[in-house]
This record gives C-alpha cells, structure tokens and sequence, in this order.
C-alpha cells in the first residue's frame, strides 16, 4: 500500500498490486475482465522461464519428431526404401565423377567423345525414370502394390551388365595418333574415329542409363504409400538425407578402392556390384510392401473416423449455443 499525489490535487490513497487486468473476447463469454497476477507470467529474463521455454521446446518439437522417426525406421518397407540407396552410392560415384575422365585417359576416347557417351547415358537415364513411373503404375494397377519392387530390383540388377560392358568396352583406338586423350582429336582430324566407333558404346551406354533410372520413382511411390500422411515428410526427408550422405560418400569410397585394388578397371568392375546389393533390397520389398500398406490403410480410415466425429461434436456444440443465446435474447 503506497500513498501518491493526484493531478487533481487532493492527495488520496491508492492501491499499488502486482496485479494485472486482462480483457479477452470469448465467443462463448463474450467480453470478460479477468484478473491475473504478474507472479504468475513469467519474465523473459528469468532463469526458470528459459527453463520452461527449452522444456516446452522439447515436448511439442523434437520429441514428437523423434517419435516419428522411430515409428517410420519400425516399417520394413521404410527401412528397406530409405537404405537400399547406400550401396547404389558406389556405381554413381563411378558415373557421376569418375567415368568421363576415365574413357578418355585409361579407353583411348577422345574427351568429346567420352563427355558424348555420358550425355548418352544421361539420356538413357531420362528414358529411364519415365519407364520406371509408368511400369510402377501399370504393375500396382493391374497386379497389386508388390510386382512394382520386383521391376525396381530387376532394373538395379541387370544395370550391371550394360555398365561393365561399358567399362570394359575395347575402343580400338590408335592412342598415338589421338594423343591417349583427345586433345588434339579435331586439331589431326582423327580419321580413326568413325560413327562406328560409338555406336555399340553409345548404346550400351543408354542401355545402361534406362537400368540405373527405373529405380528411382519405384522406390519414392512405394515410400509414400508406406507412411502416414502426417509423416510422409520427415519420410522423404531421411531418404534425401542419405542420398545426399551417398553422393559425397561414394565418390570418396570409390577413390579408396582405386588406391587399394590396383587401378581404375579394377575398382570400377568390384565398385558396379553396388547396384547387385541395392537391386536385392529392392526386391525385398516384395515381401513387406502389402503389409505396410494395409497398416497404412486401417490407420487412415481410423484417423478420418475421429475427425468426422469430432467435427459432428463441434458442431452440435455450435448449434446448442446458438440455440441457447437466441432464447437467452
């Protein structure tokens, strides 16, 4: 209690609280007046306040996200779609940073030519992941959601064959007269190179691409269809986190099995058996992926079940107090 001089004149006493009014509009109380006392509102300074805002932090963001991480890494099919890719790092490696200088130094190819074979390659993988989609579509409509993983893992698999055929191809080519490395191909006209000379490669090297590309949307439809929709999010977001974690990592193993097995030809026919692994897992989706997706069903139609009766309640509750204010007035 504290005395104060007002403006007015008189002096009169009046009451100094920690107290706080705090005016709300309810749509069910209308406008109220509730008291509060500022003991109660924690300051932004206070230690226990920090405390409370990591432990509230805690409780409604990074528990709840690890939640759904554990609950996603208990789905087979999950487990299967999000790892399947770590072996398939080792060949893209190859593809991705090594291929192009190594038809060129190690197979004679002149540098345009050997950038020509992966931009056919490239294409091929094109071609590729429009088959993948529409064959994935064609076999869950007409066969059901397991065929799909089958043409997934048979594509990784025999990408193996096109892919040593391309990195054993015997390019007959004079190195002397190309230099071993195309520098000087248009500056001697390299008469030795003929369109002969990449056809059969550039073919292989399609073939290859169509292989290696099918994979790709099988996997992500199938990834979808497994999870919740509520978790498909973090779902894709661990599968492109280890995608990302492949591209850095294979290029790095790749390099480790060229210094320690004996030269590139060598690395690169062991480093391809990469996609063997990733095409088994991939057919071990057969065996899982129905399951999953019947869980996936039942939980859906669970959970619309509960929104529509809560929606029925809020409802019912908005039309009991419309009622109620309209004999109140």
């Amino acid at each position: 209690m504290a005395e104060s001089w007002n403006s007015d004149g008189p002096m009169r006493r009046q009451l100094h609280s920690s107290a706080t009014l705090v005016a709300t509009d309810s749509p069910t109380k209308g406008l109220y007046v509730q008291q509060l006392d500022n003991r109660s509102i924690p300051s932004q300074h206070d230690p226990k306040s920090k405390g409370s805002y990591l432990s509230n932090l805690y409780r409604d963001t990074i528990h709840p996200h690890f939640q759904t991480t554990a609950t996603l890494l208990r789905c087979p099919s999950v487990l299967l779609g999000i790892f399947q890719g770590a072996p398939g790092c080792v060949p893209w490696g190859i593809v991705n940073t090594f291929l192009n200088d190594y038809l060129s130094s190690d197979r004679g190819l002149p540098v345009e030519g050997a950038t020509l074979i992966i931009l056919l390659f490239g294409f091929g993988n094109f071609l590729g992941t429009i088959q993948g989609g529409v064959g994935s579509s064609y076999l869950y409509a007409k066969y059901g959601p397991r065929y799909p993983a089958l043409l997934s893992g048979g594509a990784a698999i025999a990408g193996c064959l096109p892919m040593w055929a391309l990195i054993n191809y015997n390019f007959d080519i004079n190195s002397d007269e190309n230099n071993n490395n195309g520098d000087d191909y248009f500056a001697n006209g390299a008469s030795a190179i003929t369109f002969g000379t990449y056809f059969t490669p550039g073919i292989i090297a399609i073939v290859a691409g169509i292989m290696s590309g099918i994979t790709g949307p099988i996997v992500k439809s199938t990834l979808q269809n497994v999870t919740m929709p509520q978790m498909r999010g973090q779902a894709f977001a661990l599968l492109n986190t280890f995608d990302d974690f492949g591209r850095g990592l294979g290029p790095a193993f790749v390099a480790w099995m060229i210094e320690n097995l004996g030269g590139r030809t060598r690395a690169f026919n062991i480093g391809v058996l990469g996609w063997i692994l990733c095409g088994i897992l991939n057919t071990m989706l057969f065996c899982t992926v129905e399951r999953d997706e019947e869980k996936v069903r039942i939980g859906v139609e669970q959970k619309m079940a509960v929104d529509k009766d809560e929606n029925e309640s809020r409802d019912w509750d908005e039309n009991n107090e419309v009622r109620d204010n309209l004999e109140f007035s």
